[in-house]
């Protein structure tokens, strides 16, 4: 993965952003900002979601982004407002019903 990143970093030169998608911190997966060398960023796709909502698992996620950060990195988070793309019942409402629906199901929010 090493090479193959600093393969595309040779590429696409140093004015452009790689960000890494594989910060995943559950019981079942161990992935931390395991390039950083590497990479300008890293992302977290399912913060809070899919395995990954335990105090444990937040507390995990939220040291990573505290680490990348202090090494100069952006942290992408990506959420999910109360259902997600596997429940067939909620994406197969109109879109002003999804975000009201979102916008009750919301825990808290990052701006």
């Amino acid at each position: 993965m090493k090479d193959i990143i600093k393969e595309t970093r040779g590429g696409i030169g140093d004015d452009k952003l790689i960000v890494y998608n594989g910060i995943r911190l559950t019981p079942a997966w161990n992935a931390g900002f395991d390039f950083p060398e590497y990479t300008d960023a890293a992302m977290i796709e399912h913060f809070g979601y899919f395995q990954s909502d335990s105090k444990e698992c937040m507390l995990r996620d939220n040291r990573e982004i505290e680490s990348a950060g202090k090494n100069g990195k952006i942290v992408v988070l990506k959420g999910w407002a109360g259902f997600t793309f596997l429940d067939r019942v909620a994406t197969s409402k109109t879109l002003l019903e999804k975000r009201e629906l979102a916008k009750a199901s919301l825990q808290f929010f990052l701006k």
